[in-house]
């Protein structure tokens, strides 16, 4: 409940920036900078805001999280993996939007799980390391590797699926989820 709640201050908040002032300033700013400039926004004043709130933002949540399994190591939070996930969450939901990463983790999160739990053991490829580490011949090394695909290990598969998912979602959808469908519903 504390997440959610954090969640809907957050949006709250993010939608009261991106109707105000200094939202139409930062979109003036993504959409081109040296015209926002050229007609008098202090562009380093607002990016410097936008940097801030978001490590703000950021801090609040990483805060919560580790308050929350209260275990915490910079081995397993600061991955690129993870930093890109997080990233994609809010391309995939549409990055120029309020909602968009919102409606991101709602797409990527059940397809993660699902090729998680679909592909087992797909994860850390250890098998694989050890299997091609080996001294075996080259065709004993494939005849292995198939033997481990047969045997549910999926040597990246999840990865694979994960990574053809987004690829589709990017190539139907290329400015997001949130303006996909307000466009869809305009039609209508």
């Amino acid at each position: 409940y504390v997440s959610l709640a954090m969640l809907a201050a957050v949006t709250v908040l993010i939608w009261w920036i991106a109707r105000s002032r200094t939202g139409y300033y930062l979109h003036a700013i993504r959409q081109d900078e040296d015209a926002a400039e050229a007609i008098g926004i202090d562009t380093r004043r607002y990016k410097l805001l936008a940097a801030t709130l978001s490590a703000a933002l950021t801090g609040a949540g990483g805060t919560f999280y580790a308050q929350y399994t209260q275990y915490i190591v910079p081995a397993d939070i600061l991955t690129v993996g993870l930093s890109v996930e997080i990233i994609l969450r809010a391309i995939i939901g549409g990055s120029a939007t309020v909602f968009g990463p919102i409606v991101g983790s709602f797409i990527l999160t059940p397809v993660a799980e699902a090729t998680r739990v679909l592909l087992p053991g797909s994860g850390s490829g250890a098998t694989v390391v050890q299997l091609f580490a080996s001294d075996a011949a080259l065709g004993e090394k494939l005849a292995g590797y198939v033997k481990f695909l047969g045997g549910g290990g999926g040597g990246g598969g999840a990865l694979m699926l994960y990574g053809l998912i987004l690829i589709f979602c990017c190539l139907a959808m290329p400015s997001g989820a949130v303006p996909w469908l307000r466009n869809r519903l305009r039609r209508r």
